[in-house]
């Protein structure tokens, strides 16, 4: 464990003392006063020492978390698009599987946006984008405060048949008092029934889903909320969402999330910790539950351009018999991220 925890810090060192570089200017190909188009790109490389809960032994890796190709723009007055690929997870190895660098190209999110009266009180979204469900599900990935979104804040996406949150379908969006409150609601496809002696599937209601929030301080617009903004901006909220799903593939529990850390400018690091829980409703599976402790450090070479990440994790399962083969685990995450947008 000393061995294993010093390699992970010589790692997580050697990298940190990259020389800083400053961010180039944003590319953007200006056709016209009303069309313009926008290129960004993001890569996260994780070096990776995960252990097993049973054998103790770690699984090792180098992987791209993400790779992603970013266009966005504007094709007319009021009108604008976004875009972006992503190939996650590659050379990555799951369990006794050999690893994958093949797992495939997806379209992660494609919509178009439309301000019908030239503001920002009624926008019209149609696409696949993200499901205005909690703000870590809509958070940037390029700007997390702890190295990554919560273990489970996806937990619906797959009975869901969403894509990483992601779905089809028309959002609504508002920007009122100020653009300190947003509001969010959203006609998505959600599941599609199959089909049965009644006839064709895909018969049953769409999903519906709406989030509104306060900002009480700064303002947050666009797309996606950031997980940090190094201290350019405060932001204290309160929001409520509603949706009319029902998961009976799911069990009854309850997720906690929560991150902190402090931004040191002078040096660019920004030291942070994180804790989630996952919770089971039912007596019988207390056993699943779940303790996740971490904490780490950003280092920011180029602000979100270039950020070293290194975090270390402590997985706590929930109460079992003595005889339990389950056990206490660590998991080591150096992370690389080269962004630009």
């Amino acid at each position: 464990m000393t061995r294993r925890f010093l390699r992970f810090a010589i790692v997580a060192l050697a990298v940190a003392g990259l020389a800083p570089a400053a961010a180039p200017a944003q590319v953007v190909v200006k056709v016209s006063d009303t069309v313009n188009f926008r290129l960004g790109f993001q890569l996260q490389g994780w070096s990776e020492w995960l252990q097993d809960p049973v054998s103790e032994g770690y699984q090792q890796n180098f992987k791209i978390r993400r790779v992603r190709l970013i266009v966005a723009g504007q094709v007319a007055k009021n009108v604008t698009f976004f875009m972006q690929t992503d190939n996650a997870n590659l050379g990555a190895s799951v369990g006794t599987a050999t690893k994958s660098l093949n797992t495939g190209l997806v379209m992660q999110d494609a919509f178009g946006e439309w301000h019908p009266f030239s503001n920002d009180m009624f926008i019209i979204d149609f696409g696949k984008m993200l499901t205005p469900f909690t703000r870590n599900s809509l958070q940037s990935t390029s700007s997390h405060l702890a190295l990554d979104g919560g273990t489970w804040t996806f937990l619906q996406s797959a009975p869901l048949q969403n894509d990483a949150g992601r779905d089809v379908g028309l959002q609504l969006k508002s920007y009122l008092a100020a653009d300190h409150l947003e509001i969010r609601t959203a006609l998505l496809e959600g599941i599609r029934a199959p089909a049965n002696a009644n006839g064709a599937g895909s018969r049953n209601p769409y999903r519906f889903a709406g989030r509104i929030v306060y900002n009480v301080f700064d303002t947050e617009k666009g797309y996606v909320p950031v997980g940090t903004n190094l201290g350019k901006k405060k932001i204290l909220s309160a929001g409520a969402r509603a949706a009319n799903c029902l998961i009976p593939t799911l069990f009854r529990q309850q997720e906690l999330f929560t991150d902190v850390g402090f931004y040191f400018k002078p040096i660019e690091l920004q030291p942070f910790i994180r804790f989630e829980t996952e919770n089971f409703k039912d007596t019988i599976d207390h056993g699943r539950n779940i303790r996740r402790y971490m904490g780490g450090f950003n280092y920011y070479v180029a602000q979100q351009n270039m950020k070293i990440t290194a975090a270390y994790e402590r997985i706590v399962p929930g109460s079992q018999p003595a005889t339990a083969k389950t056990k206490n685990s660590n998991h080591f995450v150096v992370q690389l991220q080269f962004y630009y947008f």
